[in-house]
């Protein structure tokens, strides 16, 4: 270390202060991965340095005599030199200054500080004093309960620590505390500091003082006569704490969260007519005797206000009427924000559809507070027309590039249309790999007046699951499942193998009653081609215990069997496909022992033997996403023909006809309420005197119909067993809600209803044995609840709105499943 000489005339110059803000600002812009510290955070560094006199070096020119470093205990003096800018001989300016202090602190995070001593006039000896961290072993965390210390660990990075000084400690008390905000703890005091141990050598403590947590015990408001406080409290964000608050975060106490309440109630207001609507005043009071708080919103509501008039600049695409006219505006309305919101919106999509993707839309709102009017005209500066350069995709670390492009209707040198955005994006989001919220976006980069790139932003999610489902009364996604109790499955599914977008699924599943392997493996774009291709193999064994024989014998059914599907787009029709499909399956049943005046029946239904089955699907899908959708429909209709023929060995023919239809609406996006229907309806024709499998037959009732009901409880049924039914029929609607704000946790109400009738060979049933076997239309209601973390598990409790206690029937049926996303 060099020292300076205490009888030499100096004239010192401290470049601190806003000096060292500057270049911690201009390096924090080169290079954001460095992991340096926020402007507040480095000011915590510097705070006790002050900014003395500044010379101007332009006018006043000082040459360096020599160099000197101050200050440093641990790294060497000629580290040091080597990052600075600096020789002998060199002249100052502040540029290089800065240069130096920003290296200093991304080289080494040191704070350092420059002096300069004139010994004759225009030259000097330039001092590079610098302020060492002190090295330590680690940070150790104290009196922290509600917060673990591993979260605390990970969120301050303090595994990577191994030196300090007293502004880290105001850093990482300020990051703490920030996190114990979060959990409505805000009187949360950090003190730091170093402790030699017995072995030399030095550690951190941070003691943390977590002090009682801040709730939100009451929400007031003063000044609303149009809207009652229970309207109110539910738009806000900042809710009153109750027993189930940790279920959607009410009680919270969220300072910044205030001025987002306040815009939510004047937009309510506002989108009532009330425009000149405010919210003068929030009050935050504390509860005598506690830690809570109350919170008062002073409202002004003002008068309600009408539209007088309505006026759009004309242009080259259209006039003011013709804009008018498309316009949702209308003269003698009462004043609605939203809907001035809307009207950009329809008019930035209009004109974007021509190209002009850059057109600004503004309206001017002149108010009349005499006559509490407004008169609304809007501006359109529309700009040129943008073509399309390149597009380049972001965020796919696992999907092919191709599987993308494929979706995007955009080419090079194309006009870039709002319609063609959207489309191209809604296609890319029905793919499912990406996040349903936000994970599909496009950003714009404008190259010149006519030309610009598109750059789509992904954000992938797991496409594959590992599951372990468990449940009763049947599968929740197949109609024609026998098991009727406990059942336990396990698997591997993955809709993007290889990154390539082909599906594939191997499971197994174990019950009383069946056990079965099953193995799918689906290529939606063929030898790269427009073409669906599939491939099913399954082996199935089957016991149906609830169905009871003479001795208390069961049937039992072994199944091999294959299908193959293979499919296109139809020209000009937007997402509808036709498939064609194929199968073969073995069917045997273990022979079944007389059971007198009941054998017919039961050796036509469960008849062994071959069945040889062709069919055609037509299919559209307009949902906006295949496993999360909120909007958009899906429908199919085909027709599956089991033929009968010799070579085969069987005495099964049918034709079979179905369709399926869902429909997604949302309520209220902001609330993420979505409103799903569901119809399915099916018939079966037997060909001539040939049997229909049992398992083609309807067993209505279950998670996968009706839930509520057990499996085919809905249906034709000989001593309490199901027969299966020819003709099908199912209804089902559910409102969707959030219950945690994340959506990881949501509830379902659902409404269910169906019927199953007319079974096959009724003829060989003694009369007065068959129930059921007319349309008898059961429902039911019920609500459930479906989890996405850390498991996704669906329970559903269903309850008969017109239970048969003559029958025996329970009044409410509990369903469950669970998977694991990988």
């Amino acid at each position: 270390m060099y020292k300076r000489s205490p009888t030499r005339e100096t004239r010192h110059v401290y470049l601190t202060g806003i000096l060292l803000l500057t270049a911690y600002m201009l390096s924090a812009k080169e290079d954001d991965s460095l992991g340096l510290l926020t402007p507040e955070e480095f000011a915590a560094h510097t705070n006790n340095h002050t900014s003395s006199t500044q010379i101007d070096y332009e006018e006043h020119p000082v040459r360096i005599k020599k160099i000197l470093v101050e200050g440093n205990r641990t790294i060497p003096a000629y580290t040091i030199l080597a990052k600075c800018p600096y020789r002998p001989g060199d002249l100052i300016s502040r540029s290089k200054n800065r240069l130096l202090l920003r290296s200093l602190y991304k080289t080494f995070g040191i704070i350092g500080k420059i002096e300069i001593e004139e010994d004759h006039p225009g030259t000097a000896t330039l001092y590079i004093v610098v302020t060492e961290k002190r090295p330590i072993r680690k940070v150790t965390l104290r009196g922290n309960s509600v917060i673990g210390t591993k979260a605390l660990e990970n969120k301050l990075e303090l595994g990577s620590v191994t030196s300090a000084d007293e502004g880290d400690f105001t850093v990482w008390g300020e990051k703490i505390r920030k996190q114990y905000a979060e959990k409505s703890y805000h009187n949360v005091t950090v003190t730091g500091s170093f402790i030699t141990n017995d072995d030399g050598e030095t550690e951190v403590v941070l003691m943390i003082d977590e002090g009682q947590p801040t709730y939100v015990q009451r929400v007031n408001f003063i000044g609303n006569c149009i809207a009652t406080d229970r309207q109110l409290r539910s738009l806000l964000f900042t809710r009153e704490d109750w027993v189930f608050g940790f279920l959607n975060r009410a009680g919270t106490f969220q300072p910044e969260a205030l001025e987002y309440d306040k815009s939510v109630i004047e937009n309510f207001y506002q989108n009532r007519g009330y425009l000149a609507a405010r919210v003068t005043n929030v009050a935050v009071q504390q509860i005598p005797g506690t830690h809570n708080v109350s919170i008062t919103f002073h409202i002004h509501e003002g008068d309600l206000y009408t539209i007088s008039e309505i006026h759009a600049e004309e242009n080259q695409l259209m006039s003011e009427t013709e804009q008018l006219s498309i316009i949702p505006i209308k003269p003698r309305q009462i004043y609605i924000r939203e809907l001035i919101r809307d009207t950009l919106e329809t008019l930035r999509m209009v004109w974007g559809e021509q190209g002009h993707i850059y057109a600004d839309v503004h309206p001017t709102i002149v108010p009349d507070p005499e006559q509490r009017t407004v008169s609304i005209t809007f501006h359109s500066d529309l700009g040129p027309s943008m073509r399309l350069n390149r597009i380049t995709l972001i965020g796919n670390t696992k999907t092919n590039d191709a599987v993308i492009r494929r979706q995007i209707t955009l080419q090079e040198n194309e006009l870039i249309t709002t319609r063609q955005l959207e489309l191209s994006k809604s296609r890319v989001q029905g793919l499912g790999f990406f996040d349903p919220k936000n994970g599909v976006n496009w950003n714009i980069v404008r190259l010149d007046e006519e030309t610009a790139d598109l750059e789509l932003i992904l954000q992938e999610v797991k496409t594959g699951q590992y599951f372990l489902q468990l449940g009763t009364g049947g599968m929740p996604t197949d109609k024609t499942s026998p098991s009727d109790t406990f059942r336990a499955s396990v698997g591997l599914q993955n809709s993007n193998w290889l990154g390539r977008g082909i599906q594939g699924n191997i499971s197994a599943s174990y019950s009383r009653q069946d056990r079965s392997f099953d193995v799918t493996l689906a290529d939606p774009w063929l030898f790269d081609r427009p073409l669906y291709g599939s491939l099913n193999v399954f082996h199935r064994r089957s016991k149906y215990e609830d169905f009871k024989l003479a001795n208390n014998q069961h049937p039992s059914e072994l199944t091999t069997a294959g299908f193959a599907k293979l499919g296109f787009a139809i020209p000009r029709m937007l997402n509808v496909t036709a498939l064609a499909e194929g199968g073969f399956e073995s069917i045997c049943f273990q022979e079944i022992a007389s059971n007198d005046i009941l054998d017919p029946i039961l050796q036509r239904r469960f008849q062994s033997g071959n069945v040889l089955s062709l069919g055609c699907i037509l299919m559209q899908d307009l949902r906006n996403h295949p496993t999360h959708p909120t909007a958009g429909y899906l429908w199919n209709t085909g027709v599956k023909v089991g033929i009968p023929y010799s070579l085969a060995k069987t005495d099964f023919g049918f034709v079979k006809w179905d369709f399926d239809a869902q429909w997604y609406a949302s309520i209220i996006d902001e609330y993420d309420l979505i409103f799903r229907l569901h119809l399915f309806a099916s018939v079966i024709q037997q060909i001539h005197h040939y049997s229909v499998p049992y398992r083609e037959l309807f067993h209505i009732g279950g998670p996968a119909t009706v839930r509520g009901f057990l499996f085919g409880q809905i249906g034709p049924t000989l001593n309490g067993n199901s027969l299966g039914a020819l003709k099908a029929f199912v209804i089902n609607a559910e409102l969707l809600f959030p219950i945690k704000l994340d959506a990881s946790i949501r509830g379902v109400l659902f409404y269910d209803g169906g019927a199953g009738w007319h079974t096959p060979d009724t003829q060989l049933i003694p009369q007065g044995l068959l129930i059921n076997n007319h349309f008898n239309f059961r429902h039911a209601i019920g609500f459930g609840i479906r989890l996405t973390q850390p498991t996704p598990v669906r329970i559903d409790v269903g309850f008969k709105l017109d239970r048969k206690k003559r029958l025996n029937e329970t009044l409410s049926e509990v369903h469950f499943t669970m998977a694991r996303d990988f």
